[in-house]
């Protein structure tokens, strides 16, 4: 049986800045309680631009092989948290100069993609009005604001940003939005393009950005749209160059990783996958109806079961 654990932050320690994107830290601070009364929170340090090696901490006994790290909330450490601390001392792990190192039997790799967006390509991506991250609308009222992408994000975010009064321009390279969108999002964002009160341009791509507009290559050749502020919801991807240094074998043409289906174990014994990272390229085949069911695969591998 698996035990429970009393703790206030389940993590992987890191080095590197770890200061939080407000909006990472807004959606990813609260989490369930735990079964003995305690409260997760997953600790997500992508503020500079760092990215976690491994972000799975699984609460498993020792026996099960797994090192597991719980660490009270800095400046708020009660006696039940530090004697948990010393019960489960730091075993296998060491101080270097860049951060602390762990080593353990057995790896569960969840490193998901938000931390990697498709990128443009284009000039001006890296202009401070650009960004890959949708906010909130409230701020851009009354505003000229483009949203690039053609699936749910993108869908959703022109869709808030019409109604907090936003000027919305909604650029998609292919002639139709995506076929995944929700079936109550798909009538909603049809049914504004069609009353013209957001503008969408199908079968269009952006070429460069500037400081109040961006350059969209279509059918009618190339031309400029105002822009004060750019949504590029292209979609993410899972860190594969960091799965190829561990030695995980990817398909050449989909990046889906060699694994066995049910202990999800990829051809690196010890090392398991869980989440988004097992799809590839097709990162919306894995959401939370069924990647939540990966951490119970792995832990029942890992027991035996």
């Amino acid at each position: 049986m698996v035990p429970a654990v009393n703790c206030e932050l389940l993590t992987l320690n890191y080095s590197g800045d770890s200061d939080l994107r407000p909006d990472l830290h807004r959606r990813w601070a609260n989490r369930p309680r735990l079964r003995d009364g305690g409260h997760a929170r997953w600790h997500a340090p992508f503020g500079s631009g760092q990215r976690l090696p491994v972000q799975l901490a699984l609460s498993l006994s020792d026996q099960h092989g797994v090192f597991h790290h719980c660490r009270a909330a800095r400046d708020r450490r009660p006696a039940a948290h530090q004697r948990h601390r010393e019960a489960h001392s730091w075993r296998g792990a060491q101080v270097l100069p860049q951060g602390r190192q762990y080593a353990a039997k057995k790896i569960a790799l969840a490193t998901g993609y938000y931390d990697l967006p498709n990128r443009l390509g284009v000039p001006g991506e890296e202009l401070p009005h650009v960004s890959h991250y949708y906010t909130e609308a409230h701020p851009f009222w009354g505003r000229d604001v483009v949203v690039v992408g053609g699936k749910n994000s993108a869908a959703e975010a022109a869709l808030d940003l019409f109604r907090a009064g936003a000027r919305v321009t909604l650029v998609h390279r292919r002639a139709e939005l995506g076929a995944t969108l929700k079936y109550w999002v798909r009538p909603d964002i049809e049914n504004r393009i069609k009353a013209k009160e957001i503008r969408a341009l199908l079968e269009t791509r952006v070429t460069r950005i500037e400081p109040e507009q961006l350059w969209v290559q279509g059918r009618d050749g190339e031309r400029p749209i105002p822009a004060t502020q750019v949504f590029a919801l292209t979609g993410y991807h899972p860190d594969f160059e960091f799965m190829r240094q561990l030695g995980i074998a990817l398909d050449p043409e989909t990046n889906k990783p060699a694994m066995n289906p049910e202990t999800l174990e990829s051809n690196v014994p010890g090392i398991h996958l869980a989440g988004v990272v097992i799809g590839g390229n097709a990162t919306g085949e894995i959401f939370i109806e069924n990647g939540r069911f990966h951490g119970k695969q792995i832990i029942a591998a890992l027991a035996g079961k």
